[in-house]
């Protein structure tokens, strides 16, 4: 699930922001709406397994350099003091997440042709009704 969407989800969830120190936040939201609690002493590497693309840094306020878990956390916290909305911090992480699995629908399936005991598969573009 991309983390914008794990977010937003996580929202609505009665009582799914935990008190633990790095799920105090929106990653508290997103971690529990995947399903996943978090202990104590590894909720930021439960995260980080979940989407490691937040250990990545990007330049926010000005020329400073943060993790995007860092920058969540600072968004959060604006969130929370009423200087921002949580769609706004919804739609910062949305702009930086990496794309998520495209969606298979009967435009973009593929029919296997063949046996997996070591051939190459022959992949053929399924169209119209299967």
């Amino acid at each position: 699930m991309l983390l914008s969407t794990a977010i937003d989800l996580g929202t609505t969830i009665p009582g799914a922001r935990c008190v633990i120190s790095y799920c105090h936040c929106a990653l508290g939201y997103a971690i529990r709406a995947v399903g996943k609690e978090p202990e104590a002493e590894s909720a930021l590497q439960t995260i980080i397994a979940e989407w490691p693309w937040l250990s990545r840094q990007f330049y926010f306020c000005g020329e400073v350099e943060y993790s995007a878990e860092q920058v969540i956390s600072i968004l959060f916290s604006e969130v929370e003091h009423g200087e921002r909305t949580m769609q706004s911090l919804v739609d910062w992480v949305r702009s930086v997440e990496p794309p998520g699995p495209t969606p298979v629908t009967k435009d973009n399936t593929v029919e296997v042709k063949g046996q997996a005991r070591g051939e190459l598969f022959e992949l053929e573009e399924v169209t119209g009704d299967v």
